[in-house]
């Protein structure tokens, strides 16, 4: 849902100058708002969204996308999962989750 707040930030020109949103739909949905506000991805605002669908790639501009794997990472929670069960002192678990950047033609360098 949008905000008036966020309708704010697009139109303020010390706003920001990137977005991360975190499903394609927000990715998109980011794209026509934007677009309403008379500003375009990624000449006034650079996009990245998590997750990689080719709604992503189909979109124009064509989104980047910061790339994963559901069946990993649900894995990867399961042992963590496993361990604190069986583990006879709580603790803090850490894992790294394996990810990779999709460069598309929605980011710019500032």
């Amino acid at each position: 849902m949008v905000h008036r707040r966020h309708c704010a930030l697009i139109d303020d020109p010390d706003g920001p100058t990137g977005l991360v949103t975190t499903t394609d739909i927000e990715a998109a949905a980011a794209v026509r708002i934007l677009a309403a506000h008379c500003q375009s991805v990624p000449d006034d605002l650079s996009l990245v969204t998590l997750g990689d669908s080719m709604l992503m790639e189909l979109s124009q501009p064509p989104i980047s996308a910061v790339r994963f794997s559901v069946a990993e990472d649900t894995r990867i929670a399961v042992d963590l999962l496993l361990d604190e069960i069986s583990s006879a002192q709580p603790g803090c678990w850490q894992r790294i989750i394996p990810v990779a950047l999709r460069h598309r033609h929605s980011t710019q360098s500032v």
